[in-house]
Formats: structure tokens, sequence, C-alpha cells
């Protein structure tokens, strides 16, 4: 069995994940429409933003796997606008 999805073009689906304090996270699906033979969470290091995992997640997707990539709050698309009055804790 090959495990390999063709070539195409992946295109994540833009998500929006909301954390315990109410916080609202950018988040990437990378799927297909293949048959997945798992599931996999990015969760990037720390001032990473997910988009440095892009090629990883694409990879991962066209050997039928689904992968999650996601910014950590202040981190990326998951920035505030304005740092003014931007608060957040790592450990809440």
């Amino acid at each position: 069995m090959n495990n390999i999805h063709p070539a195409a073009a992946i295109r994540p689906a833009p998500l929006e994940l909301i954390a315990q304090d109410g916080y609202r996270l950018s988040a990437l699906q990378y799927a297909g429409e293949c048959r997945r033979l798992g599931h996999l969470i990015v969760a990037g290091a720390t001032g990473v933003p997910q988009r440095f995992y892009r090629r990883f997640a694409e990879h991962a997707s066209r050997r039928r796997f689904s992968v999650l990539t996601l910014d950590y709050c202040g981190i990326g698309a998951s920035k505030p606008p304005t740092p003014k009055k931007f608060k957040m804790n790592y450990l809440v």
C-alpha cells in the first residue's frame, strides 16, 4: 500500500482555537480527502510561529496524516494587533 498522497497542492484550513482564558489562537489543519493513518499536533517551540513547521506539515499530510499546527498566545497569527495592555501567562 502506498502511503504517499499525490503531490497535489496542500491547502491548510484555518481554524480558531479558544484557550481556557478565552484568548483566540490561530491554527491550521493540513488534511486531505483520503483516508488518514493518524493525526499529528505540532505544538512547536515557544516563540516560533507555526509557519516554520509548514513544510513538515505538508510532508506528513502527503503521507496521509492529518496535521494541526498552531501559534501560541502572542506569537505569529495569534499575536494581538497591539502589545498595549497585552497580558498572558503560559503557566495558567
